[in-house]
């Protein structure tokens, strides 16, 4: 059985161009161990770290997100994940921040509560 090397798609042994993408075959290829071994690891972390620690999440995503544009790596959906997480958890965080600042300057100029 041969797969595409473009977009991976499984290719009858005759396929001379592929059915999913269009794009020539080439030579017959097996799917190897290599081919999922490509995935960018800073991508995977920092979707994982970015629902506990936002900033270093970010850090970590965007890092990885760079790479994959860079590389041509896997996991730009991870990296553009693990961004977008991050980035609402810290605004959130900004905002809570700020409402208990405005809280706490409201109960000091009014003597407590």
């Amino acid at each position: 059985m041969k797969y595409c090397t473009h977009c991976g798609a499984e290719l009858m042994d005759e396929a001379v161009i592929c059915p999913s993408c269009g794009c020539s075959v080439g030579q017959s290829t097996t799917r190897s161990a290599n081919q999922n071994a490509d995935w960018n690891s800073l991508c995977i972390v920092g979707f994982i770290v970015s629902f506990f620690f936002s900033v270093v999440g970010l850090i970590l995503s965007v890092i990885g997100y760079k790479q994959v544009l860079q590389n041509g790596e896997k996991g730009k959906e991870l990296g553009l994940a693990g961004i977008v997480i991050s980035s609402v958890k810290l605004a959130i965080s900004i905002i809570i921040i700020f409402f208990y600042v405005v809280l706490f300057i409201n109960v000091v100029r009014n003597g407590g509560m």
